[in-house]
């Protein structure tokens, strides 16, 4: 195609998909599902507060009726895709992010503003009050996880609710995840414990040597901690 040629068209071909451009620190979240008063419920309570220390929030969902605001933006759930893969290309597409922190909205809420003391090239992510034993890896149709959960029983088990780094950093884990997520059959990607064994088995495998958790990223899952210096409250 020639000069003249592309002077000829209403709209120049490109290689690339326009986008709004995004703050360099965001948070991300999902909420998907038919239960719509909970979705508004638990995504309002989420973006008030994230909003609250200055940040935005970007949730994915199939729900409509969220407060309008500035500063909380719900994508609608266009495509049928998986969280890792839509959060993989959103995060590629975007280039002017710098670090990001990846919540499941009915899981958690921002206490502290999380970006300030963030280290370049770590992973900070959930943990829970228990052993990787309590999710049974001897069912996981993938052999790597499966093996991986018989020789570390006694890792601590991590929690996906909450999952944050550098750009590149996140990157690397989403495409781990998808990587090793689309290897289970199509209803198995929507079983909560093959996919929570595939994030502990990431996180510990390629990781191991940049993981941060405990009570500086979140509260202890599962009780309702009010007050914390932590950055994220876990239910």
């Amino acid at each position: 195609m020639n000069l003249n040629s592309i002077f000829k068209l209403d709209q120049i071909p490109v290689n690339f998909q326009p986008h709004q451009a995004v703050q360099r620190q965001i948070v991300l979240g999902e909420l998907m599902g038919d239960n719509h008063d909970e979705n508004i419920r638990v995504g309002n309570r989420l973006a008030d507060s994230v909003n609250q220390v200055m940040l935005p929030l970007y949730l994915r969902s199939s729900t409509t009726g969220f407060d309008e605001r500035p500063g909380f933006y719900v994508i609608p759930n266009a495509e049928p895709e998986s969280f890792w893969r839509w959060a993989f290309q959103f995060v590629l597409i975007h280039d002017e992010l710098e670090e990001m922190a990846l919540t499941d909205p009915f899981e958690v809420q921002l206490l502290h503003h999380p970006f300030e003391a963030l280290q370049a090239n770590r992973l900070y992510v959930a943990d829970e009050w228990g052993e990787l034993s309590k999710i049974n890896f001897s069912e996981n149709s993938i052999s790597a996880v499966q093996e991986f959960g018989r020789i570390n029983p006694h890792l601590q088990l991590l929690n996906a609710s909450v999952i944050m780094g550098d750009r590149s950093l996140i990157l690397e884990f989403l495409s781990l995840m998808i990587r090793y997520t689309e290897q289970l059959e199509p209803a198995e990607q929507q079983n909560y414990f093959k996919v929570d064994q595939i994030f502990n088995f990431v996180c510990y495998s390629y990781f191991a040597n940049r993981l941060v958790h405990g009570r500086q990223v979140t509260t202890i899952f599962g009780f309702e901690q009010q007050h914390s210096e932590a950055w994220f409250k876990c239910r």
